[in-house]
């Protein structure tokens, strides 16, 4: 289970991506479930949101990269409809650091986050 964690967690979130603080996967929280019968695995993901655009671009990436494991004969890629909402706890605590770290340097670098002096 962990090489398909590995392997998975190697896809970066575009939305990390475009804050400059690439987060796989993996450590997104992302990936609700993993089940390995033999050489079948079978990857269930929850989006972040149900209007995510790039689940699946996510699901050909994962059916690749799990499919290139050695012990794996086949992948079948699924996300869930909506019975699991994706919020930041379900992310790994270190990425979820890296966000808030990130998040609080753009605010700052944009003057966000301050009191306005005179309004």
């Amino acid at each position: 289970m962990r090489a398909v964690i590995a392997a998975v967690n190697g896809i970066a979130d575009p939305c990390s991506i475009a804050m400059t603080e690439p987060i796989g996967i993996a450590d997104l929280g992302l990936v609700e479930e993993v089940r390995i019968d033999g050489g079948h695995v079978e990857v269930v993901l929850v989006p972040t949101s149900p209007h995510c655009l790039y689940v699946g671009l996510f699901e050909e990436e994962v059916e690749a990269r799990v499919l290139a494991l050695e012990f794996v004969d086949s992948v079948s890629v699924e996300h869930d409809e909506g019975s699991v909402i994706w919020d930041e706890t379900r992310m790994a605590p270190e990425a979820r650091e890296r966000l808030r770290r990130r998040r609080t340097a753009l605010s700052a670098a944009h003057g966000l986050g301050r009191g306005r002096r005179g309004a």
